[in-house]
Formats: C-alpha cells, structure tokens, sequence
C-alpha cells in the first residue's frame, strides 16, 4: 500500500485508491516578516559596532585597577623601608664644614670674631688664648691669638679680653613653652591627665602643646642655654614625644610665632629629626591613677607586648608584600591587597606609632625615674622588649647604684638636679656628691632645670654645674654636664655641645687661703619642721587648715614643734649657717609665730638648741598666700590684717607688740601692688614693726619701701616670673638690673632667704649672697651682711658671737668650711662637716 502526500501530515484522509506514481516532495516553511530581518540585523550591527569598545573599556578598567593597587602596595612598601630605617648616624665634622640648616637671614647675618677668649670646647679648655669666628650661627674658625687677622671686611670683632666661651649650654629636661609664664591653668599644656586616654599616652606630641610666645624662653637664653628638650610632664607611664628646641622668639624671616621656626632640626626633613619619649615610674603615675608600681609595671608590660605583636605583624605584612611585589603577577598583587585590606597588620597604627617606633630604636627614652628599685624595673622592662634607655631624669638615688646602671651596657645618662632634694619620698636620698659618685663610676651625668617654677628656672642651670664642682666634680666634667654630656644623650652631638677645636688640657684652680666670716643666719620654711615636705607624716603640718583664727591665745607657735635634726640640717653646716629661723609651715594667711634654731646637731630644746624661742609673728598676704575657703581673696586679706592691727594696738598680747613695735610683723608677699597696700598699712601706723618677706615685685616699689623704712628679707633676688602675680619681677642680668642693685641703691635695709618646695638648697646661703652682690656692687662684708647682720637687724635678733672659718672664700664655688664655734659657750659646733 502506497501513503498519499496527505499522510505527510498535510491535512489530508486517506483511501483505498490504488497509488499513483511516485514524485519529488517538498518541505514548506513559512516567510519571516520584514520587521524581524530588521531587528536581527540591527543587533548584530549594534554587536559589531560596540562590542570591540566595551571590550576596551573593560580591559582600561582591569588596567586601572592593577595600577591602583601597584601604588598602593609602592606606598606601603615604602612605609615598610621607613619602618626599618635606622635613625640617620650623623658624622663628627670639622668647624669649617659645619653648616646650620635652620639658619635664616633674620639671625646672625655677619660674621663674628671673638678675640681673646677663654674657650672650653665641651671637653675642657683649650690652652691659650684664642680668636673665634663665628657665621651663620656656628663655629666656622678657631685660631690661636694673634696668629690671624684677614676677618671679613664687615666682620663685628668683639675682645672679650680673656672672658670664657663655650658651646651653648643644652638643657636636656625643660617644660617652658608648654606651660608658659606666668603659668595660669588656661596655659597650662604638659599632662594629658584624662579618663578617655590614661597613664599610656606615647603618641601625644608636645609640639602640639607648645607656645612659641612664652616670655621664659629670653630668660632662659639670657643664661646662656641655647638649646632645650621640652618633654611632656610625668603624670603618665608613658607621656608622649619630646621635641628639641632653640630658645629664641620669633627666630624666623616673618618675625612670628610660629613654633616650627623654633625647632632645633627645622631645616631638616622631618624624617630625619631626633625623636624623644617621655616615660615615668614611681610616686607620679602612681599618684596620678591609683596603681601600684606593680600595677603600673602590668599597664606598661601590656602596652608593650602589643605593640611588639603589632610591629611582628607589620614585618611580616612587609616580607609578603615585598615577595608579591617582586613577583610583577597582577592578578596576585590585586588578591594580596584586597585580602591585606581587611588585616589589621596592613595599617600605621596611628596609636601605637609612637611604641613601635621605640622598639625599632627610632627613639630616645628618657624616664623620669628616682630610686633604685624603680631604675631596676625600667632596665628589666627595656630588656624584655628591646629598648634602649637613653636617660633617667631626676634620678636623686641614682648614686646608690651607679655599678647596676653601668652593667646595662646601655651608656645611660643620668640627668640630675645638683642638690634639688627632700620635696618627696624619692628626692629624700639626694646626695650633693652624686655627680662626682656617678662620674667616679663611669656613668655620664648631665644637669637639667625642669624648667618652670622659681626654684627650677633654667635660667640658672649653668649654677647647677657649679654646686656639682664644688662638690668635687670635676670642673671640665662639671662644665660638660650642661654642654656635651647632654648633646651626647640626646645624639644631637654633631650640631650642639662642641666647638671644634684641639683641645688641651684644663686649668685647675685650688683656693688655699682661709676666710673668718660670722656664723650665717637662714630664714627657712621648714627646717626642723618637715624632713619631707610634701609627706605630712614626716612634717609637724601646716597652719591654716582648720581656718583663719583672730584670737591670739590661738596662735601656732613654731618652737612647740621643732625637731633639731634632718638632712637639710648637714646642709646647712656645709655653708657655715649656724642659726636658722622657722615659721610654723602656713598654708594661708595666719602663719603663726618663728623659733630661732641652732643647727650644729649638738645641741637639743632643752640646752641651747633654741636660741630664741619667739622670733616674728608672721603673716601672709596675695594669691597663694591667702586664697583659702576662709579668706576668698586678697582684699579680704588685706582687711583681716588691718583688722587685727587696729583692734589689737592698745593691747598687751603678740599682736598688741607688733603694733607698737616690740615685736616683728613679717608678711609673706609677692606682688608690687600688695606692697604697696603694706606700705600704706604701715603709713597708718607708723610703729609697726613691719617686715616684707619674698618680694618678688620689690624692685618696682624699691623708692617707696626706702621711705617708709620697711625693711625687706628678699628670696626673689634670683627670681622668676613664675605665676601671674610674679609676672612682673625683675628677671636679671643681662635682661634687666637686678632687683638687689635696685633695693640697695634705693637704700631698702634687706636681707636674703632661700625658700624652696625643700631646703635642699639652704648650702648655697653664702652663694645666694656673693650673686646680689655682684650685681649690686657690694663688697664681700656686704654680701654676708645680707645672710647674718642684716637679717639680724631686720628681726631684732641677738647679734650672733658664732663664727665660721673656711678654707676660701665662703662667696666663692668649692670653699668648704673647716670648724665653726659656738659662741655662746666657746664649743665647737662643725668640723668639716659633710652631707649629701
């Protein structure tokens, strides 16, 4: 049976007709619209045209990315050169080759010969006499005297007819322009003492907190200290960075502010300066946040290890990224950085910078650190994780253990007070012969100021090294504690510290001839009444803190308190001081009643050890002496004495014999206006025996005091504009006449007194003396005047039949005493005393 086409499935039925004869079949297709050939045909014309540009842009993008991601691994590897860049090891260069990066046109523009001078060039004295030419700020030239003469035509050719030159002195330890003078809260920039941050903050900078305006800094230069390191203060384990710092204002070409301009290494790339840590161990932090030393010592361990783990994830970061980098794969270098990205190993650590930093040795660590146990912790510290201690500042009890500092190999220096002392449990071991101690033992010594304070101005550091001689240090060591010693530590050497030069050998100078003088007398603030002031445990306490009390039966008298013994008291002998006055220790406007003390350490309150049991009735007038919850302010003040004065002048008590003139009226006060309120206090009564103790603003109202014959016992003649109401004194040659040449010119009757935090300064009584004096042409009877007969005559004491007798002049560094005798009974009192 043959199928017809129908049965091909084309709608047809089938038969049972015989079939025909075969032929061709045909497939049927149905036409596509025109629309549809048309869209077809515009897509693959839309495919062809397209296509190849997407196709570019894509390939553009991937590009993009891969040269995206190649500068940023560039950038980290870059950072990971810096990581493991030793600091720049600057070499020893000749004074002709010495160039000075922060030299501006607006400093030294022309050269400068000084002739004929004594120059000590960090390491002792050059003999002879030389000619020194200096340019653009440095040592450009140093020739023996004579030998040449071709200076430059315009040159300033000064003859300092054999004066003495050194290097500028470097004050390793200074907190000026961080809390600038007067020092008021407001101002008040060097510890970040908050919850949010805590006692770990290294990576605080105080540049950040300096003031380029504080009025400090000329004082400071006017002593001779070219160079200082500002640090923050020690209230944290770690307080953050220090920074290096000219002391000059407006050093550059605009005559500005501008702090930059005042940085040591401004000139140089701030990759390349020097960089300082601020550390501290002991009472301060510990005070500050109630911990333990061991509590401290976990924070500090804590803090360490994970900056150690930190630094290891950082090099390891650096070793992946240097093999991928070096690998040239693009493909790889984009899968390591976005895989990095998220690695916490692949950022700065802006936090931990700082650390890090330490631990990679690009840091100096200077601690604040004082007892022996405390130098022993940091030394294990810094063992454990591989730092580099380059100073322990303060450091009172460093003496004791010189041998243990020595043996870590770390060459540290010890940056000390001469005889700063006993103000703290860790200042209470001060010894006045440390310097020579450390120095006997190998172990660097450098003096610092702390800058801020009177008692502290750095003004005076060159003082420090002086005390340190004439307690045998030796005098070209004495000399290179404040220049080349500190320049070393501080590996600044290279710029500060040194005058290139051939240096010879030292001149030494032995005083042989012996000096009478009368036993000195000292007004203290605490001597006999406090071993450490600033423990109450140790001290009788102070006046004033249950309030201010009129009634005289009331008064504190000193005399029921005093103890006759103490490290101050040794002091005292090595000056040749054998009395002393002590006030009852105030704390606002009532002081109470002085004793008169003997301080041989022979005798007792019950033979002879009080030569005079009421000595002056004192007061206090101004800021810090009054300001209390009693008496809100000075005027206050002011009104009570006057009260007491007038309702107190026909009466037979203490304040009755002030007013008539039987007994002294001290007032302890600052500022010229609180003077002149005492002046006119003694103008409406005229008997009162009024005496003027501090007088820091003396000077300004020196013609006023002369005519109303108040007598003045003087301890700014040093002085500073520390505080707001000290903001006017005087602050000395070469800034301004002494306030001693003022007073005595004006005919003030005064005296001098060292007062303190401490009387760790009591030894240098006769020192204090020989100063005024020079600045105010008084002979050498005259300057001891001021520490025996005047303050004598100022207080109606007894005059003394005590004498001294030293081997040199007593007004001179190193003279020592030999024997004192007591006049009262012929006994000897002091023979070669010592004391530390």
């Amino acid at each position: 049976m043959a199928c017809s086409p129908l049965d091909y499935g084309l709608g047809g039925k089938s038969n049972n007709a015989s079939p025909a004869a075969p032929s061709r079949l045909r497939r049927y297709y149905p036409k596509a619209p025109l629309s549809v050939i048309v869209l077809v045909v515009l897509v693959l014309g839309v495919q062809f045209l397209l296509l190849p540009r997407y196709m570019y842009h894509q390939s553009t993008n991937e590009i993009n990315v891969s040269r995206f991601q190649l500068d940023r691994l560039d950038a980290r590897l870059q950072k990971c050169a810096e990581y493991n860049t030793p600091p720049i090891k600057y070499p020893v260069t000749q004074a002709q080759s010495r160039t000075n990066p922060r030299w501006s046109p607006a400093g030294q523009n022309k050269v400068i010969v000084l002739k004929n001078a004594t120059l000590f060039d960090g390491e002792s004295f050059v003999s002879g006499s030389v000619d020194i030419v200096l340019n653009k700020g440095v040592f450009v030239s140093i020739f023996k005297s004579g030998e040449h003469s071709a200076f430059a035509q315009d040159a300033v050719i000064l003859d300092l007819a054999g004066k003495y030159v050194t290097p500028g002195l470097v004050d390793m330890h200074s907190h000026h322009l961080a809390i600038p003078w007067p020092a008021l809260k407001a101002t008040r920039d060097e510890n970040e003492m908050h919850p949010d941050t805590g006692p770990m903050t290294p990576q605080l900078r105080i540049v950040d907190s300096i003031k380029g305006y504080d009025l400090a800094t000329e004082v400071i230069a006017s002593g001779g200290v070219t160079t200082s390191l500002i640090l923050p203060g020690s209230a944290n384990i770690m307080g953050g960075e220090g920074m290096l710092v000219k002391n000059i204002l407006k050093p550059g070409e605009n005559s500005e502010f501008v702090v930059e301009d005042m940085l040591l290494e401004h000139g140089v790339p701030k990759e390349n300066r020097r960089r300082f840590m601020k550390m501290a161990c002991g009472e301060n932090p510990k005070r500050q946040y109630g911990h333990t030393r061991m509590g401290n010592a976990w924070i500090l361990r804590k803090h360490m290890e994970r900056a150690k783990e930190l630094m290891e994830k950082q090099d390891a970061w650096c070793l992946q990224a240097t093999a991928v980098r070096e690998s040239g794969n693009i493909a790889s270098i984009s899968e390591f950085m976005a895989s990095s990205s998220k690695d916490e190993s692949a950022t700065d650590f802006l936090e931990y910078d700082s650390t890090i930093a330490m631990l990679r040795g690009k840091i100096g660590i200077n601690i604040h650190c004082y007892e022996p146990e405390d130098f022993e912790d940091m030394i294990s510290h810094s063992q454990e994780f591989g730092f580099r201690i380059q100073a322990f500042h303060h450091a009172l009890s460093a003496w004791e253990v010189p041998e243990m500092i020595k043996a870590t190999g770390q060459n540290i220096t010890i940056a000390t007070f001469a005889e700063f002392g006993f103000f703290k449990k860790e200042g209470y071991e001060s010894n006045l012969w440390a310097g020579k101690i450390l120095a006997n033992h190998g172990v660097p010594v450098a003096y610092k100021s702390d800058h801020v304070t009177e008692e502290t101005s750095a003004k005076y550091l060159l003082f420090q090294a002086a005390t340190a001689h004439s307690f045998h240090l030796p005098e070209d060591l004495a000399l290179q504690s404040v220049t080349s010693v500190p320049a070393k530590s501080l590996e600044i050497d290279h710029r500060i510290g040194y005058c290139s030069a051939t240096t010879a050998g030292g001149t030494n100078i032995n005083l042989q001839n012996g000096h009478v003088s009368p036993g000195l007398t000292a007004i203290s603030n605490s001597l006999g009444l406090a071993e450490i002031t600033t423990d109450p445990a140790t001290s009788d306490g102070k006046v004033g803190q249950e309030g201010v009390n009129l009634d005289p039966k009331d008064l504190v008298f000193a005399k029921y308190g005093v103890h006759l013994e103490g490290k101050a008291f040794g002091r005292a002998r090595l000056a040749g001081v054998t009395r002393a006055i002590s006030p009852p220790m105030a704390n606002g406007f009532n002081g109470g009643v002085s004793v008169g003390i003997k301080t041989s350490g022979k005798k007792t309150i019950l033979n002879g050890g009080i030569f005079q049991g009421d000595v002056a009735l004192h007061f206090g007038v101004g800021q810090v002496s009054i300001k209390t919850d009693s008496i809100s302010s000075v005027s206050a003040g002011i009104s009570k004495l006057r009260q007491i004065i007038s309702d107190n002048g026909e009466k037979d008590n203490i304040y009755g014999r002030a007013v008539n003139g039987s007994f002294p009226l001290v007032v302890n006060v600052e500022n010229e206006y609180d003077i002149m309120q005492l002046i006119q206090i003694k103008q409406d009564y005229p008997d009162l025996n009024l005496v003027l103790f501090g007088g820091s603003g003396a000077a300004l109202v020196a013609n006023e005091l002369a005519t109303a014959k108040i007598p003045l016992i003087l301890t700014a003649a040093r002085g500073a504009a520390d505080t707001f109401e000290k903001r006017n004194a005087l602050p000395g040659p070469p800034l301004s006449e002494s306030p001693a040449a003022i007073l005595s010119a004006a005919g003030v009757k005064f005296g001098l007194a060292i007062v303190g935090e401490s009387d760790s300064h009591i030894h240098n009584t006769p020192i204090e003396a020989s100063w005024a004096a020079k600045y105010a042409g008084l002979s050498d009877k005259q300057a001891l005047d001021l520490v025996s007969r005047n303050l004598e005559e100022i207080l109606g004491l007894e005059k003394t039949k005590d004498f001294v007798v030293y081997e040199g002049n007593p007004l001179d560094f190193g003279a020592s005493v030999v024997v004192a005798f007591d006049g009262d009974d012929g006994s000897v009192s002091m023979c070669w005393p010592e004391s530390t």
